[in-house]
């Protein structure tokens, strides 16, 4: 048997948080080709910190930590059904 050990392995973005960061492109707003083009070539942690920013203003937390759970594992089903009670009783 290893040894459990609890790390941070993922990053998780919400797709809410997403939409709402790239929602202007999204919707066209970007008028010019080279607005296009530059939207496309902005870089990762330029985003990462706009969704923050996006989290501040919208008084969240700014950098929400997540526990993943590979859908695979035997356990998954488990999990699930933890998390879907606590849903339920909030």
């Amino acid at each position: 048997m290893r040894d459990f050990k609890i790390e941070e392995k993922y990053l998780v973005i919400k797709i809410e948080d997403l939409n709402r960061f790239f929602g202007q492109y999204q919707k066209g707003i970007f008028a010019t080709k080279e607005e296009q083009k530059a939207m496309e070539e902005v870089p990762f942690m330029y985003v990462l910190e706009q969704i923050r920013n996006i989290r501040k203003i919208d008084k969240r937390n700014p950098d929400p930590r997540y526990w993943v759970c590979n859908q695979d594992e035997p356990y998954s089903d488990l999990i699930i059904r933890i998390i879907e009670l606590g849903e339920r009783a909030k």
